[in-house]
């Protein structure tokens, strides 16, 4: 029988609500089993679907390192997710390209955003987190904005961007929550925005790359 994309993407979410709900509720031994499977799943469904960039399973495959070393609680896995989510958005800021043509307004936005973020932050950062921290909001920012100013009417575009923008929301919940103040319900906001990110970027690229493929083949055929 033949697993088709939408019948791996329920799996994927049924995933994710279940780790979703253990997280909210504290269950720590179900989410060392279910939040290191998400990632995975992906990779699957890129797979199953003969994904042609490498470079996204990499993203992908940081990411995995980033949600195993983020289920414990001590500084230096804290770093260590960190450090992996760094190197995941550089394989996304390698894969979505640096463009010379860039949307400067929207391009702004990101930027702004992530400045004002940052000096929000600044003051509740413990001794030796101020480098780190601010070296992955710019990698999260130029991965925004590389997501932004890829060709607007390639397909995928609109997907690949809004996933882009939930992964920086997911983050922005996580760094308030840890340096700041606690907000209800943490869990649900950061996973539910993080996997649905995650799924829209290789849905997205998917999409972008069938749409590439059978554009060569009509150029072939004429």
């Amino acid at each position: 029988m033949k697993i088709n994309f939408k019948s791996i993407s329920i799996a994927y979410f049924i995933l994710l609500v279940i780790e979703i709900w253990l997280s909210e509720n504290q269950i720590k031994l179900g989410i060392y089993f279910t939040k290191p499977l998400l990632m995975p799943f992906l990779m699957f469904l890129g797979m199953r679907h003969q994904l042609k960039n490498k470079i996204l399973y990499l993203a992908l495959f940081f990411s995995f390192l980033g949600d195993v070393f983020l289920m414990f609680d001590k500084e230096i896995f804290f770093l260590l997710g960190l450090s992996s989510f760094l190197l995941a958005q550089l394989s996304y800021i390698k894969l979505f390209g640096l463009h010379k043509n860039l949307k400067i307004i929207p391009s702004l936005i990101f930027a702004v955003y992530s400045v004002t973020y940052i000096s929000i932050l600044k003051p509740a950062l413990p001794n030796g987190m101020l480098i780190p921290v601010v070296l992955y909001c710019i990698s999260l920012t130029l991965m925004g904005i590389s997501a932004l100013n890829r060709n607007i009417l390639s397909k995928g575009y609109f997907a690949v961007l809004i996933g882009a923008i939930l992964f920086i929301i997911s983050d922005s919940i996580i760094a308030y929550t840890k340096f700041l103040n606690p907000i209800a319900f943490s869990s649900f906001w950061v996973m539910s925005t993080y996997g649905i990110a995650q799924w829209l970027i290789v849905k997205g690229w998917l999409d972008y790359e069938l749409d590439q493929e059978l554009k060569s083949t009509k150029m072939m055929i004429f």
